[in-house]
């Protein structure tokens, strides 16, 4: 089948392996100071 065929190829040019270097704390830190509260975009 040709997506049994093509999953090599795009595992190779596309799916490179990352490192994940932020922790659950930072993401949350970094959420908040981006968004916008909803009684914030009322005022």
């Amino acid at each position: 089948m040709h997506i049994d065929a093509a999953c090599p190829e795009y595992n190779d040019l596309y799916a490179h392996p990352f490192e994940w270097t932020w922790t659950n704390h930072k993401m949350r830190k970094w959420f908040t100071e981006h968004t916008v509260d909803a009684d914030d975009e009322n005022a």
